[in-house]
């Protein structure tokens, strides 16, 4: 629960995939725990992303240390900007990225092999 206050406090909230273990794919939930607590996530431009969330109006992407650095300063010196894609994100979480919205469209998938 600590975690997840924090998130809620959070403005941004900065992910960097671990190429290792998910290739150049999100692979993490904390993309979906700080963006579904209403942070804006910050994520590094993986291949997936666009699967889940729209950039630029859900989440923001960078592709480098100073990208990402000049990207933190910028949306704490817009905090509208900050906040309604912050909002977005959220949104989009909580109404298709939710435990419950995966496990339905797990239970479909099932459903249609068996």
């Amino acid at each position: 629960m600590d975690m997840y206050r924090v998130y809620a406090r959070s403005k941004i909230v900065v992910h960097i995939h671990e190429g290792d273990v998910s290739g150049h794919n999100i692979g993490a939930r904390r993309v979906f725990e700080a963006s579904g607590m209403g942070a804006l996530l910050l994520n590094d431009a993986c291949s997936d992303l666009h699967d889940f969330f729209e950039p630029g109006k859900e989440v923001v992407t960078y592709d480098s240390a100073a990208d990402c650095a000049d990207k933190i300063r910028y949306y704490l010196n817009h905090e509208d900007e900050r906040a309604a894609i912050a909002k977005q994100g959220q949104l989009r979480t909580l109404q298709c990225h939710s435990f419950d919205s995966r496990a339905k469209e797990l239970l479909s998938i099932f459903e249609k092999h068996l």
